[in-house]
């Protein structure tokens, strides 16, 4: 693997290199990295094929097209996906738990946004992959690092560390499970 973080990355990132213009800054931060740094989380997968769901009986079309660039994405070799263990489950239930974190799986009135919760599946897979989280939605991964602290959170569009990614495991902030 190479040398540095690993990147999980959240759904918006993936979203993003989907686009027929990629923003510049995302695609010169991920030329720039190893592949093999960059994990897929399954809960990204879960959304962009809920989306591609919610797509296809209005534009078949285009659900298509993104169903094949989702599936080329998941199959390429270099990138690994991320399928949550015991581990992650467990973790995500006691952030389910924490009463300031329920919003994530509760749609708010008027917001045509569905709140799956799978941010906080993410970020339970990020920590026990010890990876940082690579997301353009820093607000929500940072309400989370108050109750269950991060391994790293990182804005590829800004080039910028939000949380500097912990290289000394052993003296982390939180412990697995």
């Amino acid at each position: 693997m190479g040398a540095g973080p690993k990147f999980l990355l959240d759904t918006n990132v993936l979203s993003y290199l989907e686009k027929r213009t990629p923003p510049p800054s995302l695609l010169n931060w991920i030329e720039h990295l190893d592949l093999d740094r960059l994990l897929i989380p399954l809960s990204a997968v879960f959304e962009i094929q809920l989306g591609i769901e919610l797509i296809r009986q209005e534009h078949p079309e285009r659900a298509e097209d993104k169903e094949g660039w989702l599936l080329e994405l998941i199959g390429q070799r270099a990138l690994r996906l991320v399928i949550p263990d015991v581990e992650a489950i467990r973790l995500r239930a006691q952030m389910y738990a924490q009463h300031e974190l329920r919003g994530f799986f509760h749609n708010r009135p008027g917001c045509n946004k569905l709140h799956t919760g799978e941010d906080l599946l993410i970020a339970a897979s990020a920590i026990v992959e010890k990876a940082a989280v690579a997301t353009y939605d820093i607000a929500d991964f940072l309400l989370i690092d108050q109750y269950f602290s991060l391994p790293g959170l990182y804005h590829p569009g800004e080039d910028v560390w939000i949380i500097e990614p912990v290289t000394d495991f052993a003296h982390a902030r939180w412990s697995p499970l």
